[in-house]
């Protein structure tokens, strides 16, 4: 039997801890990667037995849930039942956590959504391919951000009372308390105040009545039309997917919706990078700073100027 010296288990002894130590900081590592990767969205669905378009979002350190994305609620010339939400949608989750979903409508066409989770938003890409033998006429999509799940079991109190209410009264309370004063739209580089203006808003911000959450929503087409519901608590975009698409083409939107902590400035910025609008802002905009009821307000030099407006 071999017989090993005291110098010989030493140097075993350091072998064994130096290997101990390395598959230690390998685990923490992935433990780390782990918690990075819990510190992204939650994506479920409104109806978790039959999912489709309308999904409830969870961003991690605020309110849960965070909010409610219809996907969209209105696509015009789509052959879908009264709300294009609640067609059923099949979705799987992919192996970098995004959600895919397709949904086809016979002699139609075929739609694709595919969900990013990212920290404080989700990155929304929805495609339509024209599988009917014509072309297809100027498409419209009615994307809604909700901020309470129609009225029933939970709403975010970031933006609406702690005590639960109904559809109705939490719509009047966002409409009336919350976006009559704390609602921006970004169209060509400048806010605007007026919630109901039918802008080309290519962003649309609510801020709550705190000042410490702003709900937002984007897209990287023109928008014909934005609009707060006073029915519920809930904001709007009328993005144009397309003009026209022939037959066999696909068109492409793509968007952001969820709730910054850190202002109108991390969210223009968010949509600078989206956009790959080039840094720094374009020249300052002097646009008036419009209330609900439109009377003109202050002026605003660029939306930075903003934040401190809102405090």
């Amino acid at each position: 039997m071999t017989q090993r010296t005291p110098a010989l288990l030493g140097h075993i002894a350091i072998a064994t801890l130096i290997c101990a130590s390395g598959m230690g900081a390998e685990e923490q590592t992935q433990n780390s990667a782990k918690q990075v990767d819990e510190q992204v969205a939650k994506i479920s669905f409104w109806s978790p037995s039959r999912p489709c378009a309308d999904v409830i979002v969870t961003l991690p350190n605020q309110h849960a849930p965070s909010f409610r994305s219809l996907l969209p609620e209105f696509v015009t010339d789509l052959p879908h039942s009264r709300f294009f939400h609640t067609n059923p949608v099949d979705w799987k989750e992919q192996e970098d956590g995004s959600w895919l979903g397709t949904i086809e409508f016979k002699n139609f066409g075929r739609i694709v959504i595919s969900l990013l989770p990212r920290e404080y938003y989700v990155e929304i890409t929805w495609t339509l391919e024209n599988l009917s033998t014509k072309p297809l006429k100027k498409t419209v999509l009615d994307f809604c951000f909700n901020a309470n799940n129609g009225g029933g079991s939970w709403a975010n109190q970031e933006f609406l009372p702690s005590s639960r209410m109904n559809r109705k009264e939490d719509g009047e309370y966002w409409h009336d308390r919350v976006a009559r004063k704390g609602t921006y739209a970004q169209s060509a580089g400048s806010w605007s105040q007026d919630p109901n203006a039918k802008l080309d808003a290519s962003v649309l911000v609510i801020v709550n009545e705190a000042k410490d959450r702003y709900a937002f929503q984007m897209w990287n087409k023109p928008v014909v039309g934005t609009w707060i519901n006073r029915a519920n608590a809930c904001m709007h975009l009328k993005p144009v997917l397309c003009e026209s698409l022939g037959v066999g083409e696909k068109a492409e939107i793509r968007g952001r919706m969820g709730i910054s902590r850190e202002g109108l400035e991390q969210v223009w910025h968010l949509y600078q990078s989206f956009m790959q609008i080039p840094d720094p802002t374009p020249a300052p905009v002097q646009n008036p700073a419009l209330s609900h009821d439109r009377q003109q307000g202050s002026s605003v030099s660029n939306p930075g100027d903003l934040i401190s407006k809102l405090h």
